[in-house]
């Protein structure tokens, strides 16, 4: 019997439910599980509670804390975080900054094309196999 292999999961960290629930359903169709946070805590709370997903999807500009301190917290509490791609609207060098502060592979400046983001998760996942 050949071995199934695990759908991967996206963790979208995003306030605005418009551009979550869009990004969730283009993932989705990529044949990807996704879990949204709408806030810091409650990304916080994911990866506490449904474990560590395969790529995080972050937005910068969040209440409660920003992108930033949620990868500095999420740091604290675990050894490694999976590939991690910045969505934000925050000006290029704002964005290049925080993709060095964060290690992220990949930054998408909003507004953002779809391609944009199935061409960016599509390389953190194959980045992490």
């Amino acid at each position: 019997m050949a071995e199934r292999t695990a759908a991967k999961r996206v963790l979208i960290i995003e306030d605005h439910a418009d551009t979550a629930e869009m990004v969730a359903l283009v993932l989705q169709g990529q044949g990807l599980l996704t879990t949204r946070a709408d806030s810091g805590r409650a990304a916080l709370d994911s990866l506490a509670n449904e474990g560590l997903p395969d790529v995080i999807l972050l937005d910068l500009m969040l209440p409660e804390m920003d992108g930033l301190e949620i990868i500095e917290e999420a740091r604290k509490r675990t050894r490694a975080l999976p590939p991690i791609v910045i969505m934000s609207a925050k000006p290029r060098d704002a964005l290049e900054q925080a993709r060095r502060q964060t290690g992220a592979m990949a930054v998408i400046r909003k507004p953002f094309e779809v391609d944009d983001i199935t061409s960016a998760v599509d390389a953190a996942l194959h980045s992490s196999e």
